[in-house]
Protein backbone atom coordinates (compact mmCIF):
# COMPACT_ATOMS: atom_id res chain seq x y z
CA UNK A 1 0.00 0.00 0.00
CA UNK A 2 2.57 2.50 0.72
CA UNK A 3 4.71 1.78 -3.03
CA UNK A 4 0.82 2.59 -4.59
CA UNK A 5 1.02 5.93 -2.36
CA UNK A 6 4.47 6.63 -3.15
CA UNK A 7 3.75 5.81 -6.97
CA UNK A 8 0.79 8.12 -7.15
CA UNK A 9 2.44 11.08 -5.31
CA UNK A 10 5.32 11.07 -7.79
CA UNK A 11 2.51 10.93 -10.62
CA UNK A 12 0.78 13.84 -9.00
CA UNK A 13 4.37 15.68 -9.51
CA UNK A 14 5.10 14.63 -12.64
CA UNK A 15 1.92 15.21 -14.25
CA UNK A 16 1.63 19.17 -12.88
CA UNK A 17 5.79 19.12 -14.34
CA UNK A 18 3.96 17.97 -17.65
CA UNK A 19 1.32 20.72 -17.27
CA UNK A 20 3.95 23.37 -16.95
CA UNK A 21 5.97 22.16 -19.74
CA UNK A 22 3.06 22.05 -21.70
CA UNK A 23 1.91 25.64 -21.44
CA UNK A 24 5.62 26.88 -21.63
CA UNK A 25 5.73 25.11 -25.09
CA UNK A 26 3.50 27.75 -26.14
CA UNK A 27 5.02 30.11 -28.86
CA UNK A 28 4.23 33.93 -27.38
CA UNK A 29 1.47 34.87 -29.34
CA UNK A 30 -0.52 30.61 -28.46
CA UNK A 31 -0.04 32.01 -24.67
CA UNK A 32 -0.52 35.32 -24.76
CA UNK A 33 -4.75 34.39 -26.41
CA UNK A 34 -4.88 31.44 -23.96
CA UNK A 35 -4.28 34.35 -21.00
CA UNK A 36 -6.46 36.86 -23.01
CA UNK A 37 -9.28 34.09 -23.23
CA UNK A 38 -9.20 33.43 -19.55
CA UNK A 39 -9.37 36.82 -19.12
CA UNK A 40 -12.67 37.39 -20.89
CA UNK A 41 -14.34 34.30 -19.88
CA UNK A 42 -13.77 35.05 -16.03
CA UNK A 43 -14.85 39.14 -16.72
CA UNK A 44 -17.60 38.18 -18.87
CA UNK A 45 -16.46 40.85 -21.31
CA UNK A 46 -13.77 41.07 -24.45
CA UNK A 47 -11.00 43.14 -23.24
CA UNK A 48 -9.21 43.92 -26.29
CA UNK A 49 -5.40 43.90 -26.08
CA UNK A 50 -4.96 47.84 -26.50
CA UNK A 51 -6.37 48.92 -23.52
CA UNK A 52 -4.46 49.81 -20.76
CA UNK A 53 -5.94 48.05 -18.08
CA UNK A 54 -6.11 44.90 -19.92
CA UNK A 55 -2.38 44.89 -20.27
CA UNK A 56 -2.46 45.36 -16.04
CA UNK A 57 -4.93 42.22 -15.72
CA UNK A 58 -3.28 40.34 -18.62
CA UNK A 59 0.42 40.53 -16.76
CA UNK A 60 -1.15 39.93 -13.32
CA UNK A 61 -3.41 37.25 -14.46
CA UNK A 62 -0.03 35.64 -16.01
CA UNK A 63 1.92 36.19 -12.84
CA UNK A 64 -0.73 34.60 -10.59
CA UNK A 65 -0.79 31.72 -13.07
CA UNK A 66 2.82 31.03 -12.44
CA UNK A 67 2.47 31.34 -8.35
CA UNK A 68 -0.52 29.16 -8.60
CA UNK A 69 0.60 26.06 -10.82
CA UNK A 70 4.16 26.47 -8.86
CA UNK A 71 2.10 26.04 -5.53
CA UNK A 72 0.10 23.00 -7.01
CA UNK A 73 3.91 22.06 -8.10
CA UNK A 74 5.16 22.32 -3.81
CA UNK A 75 2.24 20.79 -2.67
CA UNK A 76 2.18 18.17 -4.66
CA UNK A 77 6.21 17.92 -4.01
CA UNK A 78 6.15 18.32 -0.36
CA UNK A 79 3.77 15.45 -0.28
CA UNK A 80 5.31 13.14 -2.55
CA UNK A 81 8.54 13.65 -0.38
CA UNK A 82 6.76 13.46 2.94
CA UNK A 83 5.08 9.72 1.51
CA UNK A 84 8.36 8.48 0.49
CA UNK A 85 11.03 9.73 3.22
CA UNK A 86 8.54 10.61 6.23
CA UNK A 87 11.43 13.37 7.41
CA UNK A 88 10.73 16.46 9.20
CA UNK A 89 9.05 19.47 8.04
CA UNK A 90 12.35 21.43 7.12
CA UNK A 91 13.95 18.82 5.29
CA UNK A 92 10.75 18.25 3.51
CA UNK A 93 10.19 21.66 2.79
CA UNK A 94 14.16 22.13 1.85
CA UNK A 95 13.56 19.38 -0.63
CA UNK A 96 10.26 20.66 -2.32
CA UNK A 97 11.58 24.01 -2.38
CA UNK A 98 14.91 22.96 -4.13
CA UNK A 99 13.21 20.66 -6.17
CA UNK A 100 10.82 23.38 -7.66
CA UNK A 101 13.51 25.96 -7.86
CA UNK A 102 15.40 23.50 -10.21
CA UNK A 103 12.51 22.84 -12.46
CA UNK A 104 11.89 26.22 -12.61
CA UNK A 105 14.95 27.22 -13.77
CA UNK A 106 14.76 24.33 -16.54
CA UNK A 107 11.44 25.83 -17.05
CA UNK A 108 12.60 29.28 -17.79
CA UNK A 109 15.93 28.24 -19.99
CA UNK A 110 13.49 25.98 -22.45
CA UNK A 111 10.98 28.98 -23.02
CA UNK A 112 14.68 30.61 -24.64
CA UNK A 113 13.98 27.97 -26.91
CA UNK A 114 9.86 29.04 -27.76
CA UNK A 115 8.94 31.73 -30.44
CA UNK A 116 8.65 35.04 -28.83
CA UNK A 117 9.10 33.76 -25.15
CA UNK A 118 12.28 34.32 -22.30
CA UNK A 119 13.63 33.58 -19.85
CA UNK A 120 12.38 35.49 -17.00
CA UNK A 121 14.99 35.99 -13.55
CA UNK A 122 11.45 37.15 -11.63
CA UNK A 123 9.52 33.99 -13.08
CA UNK A 124 11.93 31.63 -11.51
CA UNK A 125 11.31 33.59 -7.55
CA UNK A 126 7.55 33.82 -8.27
CA UNK A 127 8.01 30.07 -8.90
CA UNK A 128 9.85 28.91 -6.15
CA UNK A 129 7.70 31.37 -3.83
CA UNK A 130 4.86 29.68 -5.06
CA UNK A 131 6.28 26.39 -4.65
CA UNK A 132 7.41 27.24 -1.26
CA UNK A 133 3.64 28.40 -0.41
CA UNK A 134 2.55 24.89 -1.50
CA UNK A 135 4.69 23.27 1.11
CA UNK A 136 3.47 25.54 3.85
CA UNK A 137 -0.14 25.12 3.12
CA UNK A 138 0.20 21.15 3.09
CA UNK A 139 2.05 21.43 6.22
CA UNK A 140 -0.18 23.55 8.07
CA UNK A 141 -3.50 21.38 6.67
CA UNK A 142 -1.48 17.97 8.09
CA UNK A 143 -0.87 19.47 11.25
CA UNK A 144 -4.25 20.87 11.85
CA UNK A 145 -6.09 17.29 10.65
CA UNK A 146 -3.91 15.67 12.61
CA UNK A 147 -4.65 17.84 15.74
CA UNK A 148 -8.13 17.80 15.51
CA UNK A 149 -8.65 13.97 14.22
CA UNK A 150 -6.07 12.82 16.79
Amino acid sequence: MRKKKILISWAIVIGIMITIFIFSNQASETSSNTSTQFINCVFQTNFSEEIGSFIYIHKMIRKLAHFTIYALLGLATYNALFVSFKKDFWKILLGCILISFLYAISDEFHQLFIAGRSAEVLDVLLDTTGAAVGGLIIYLFTKIRTKFID
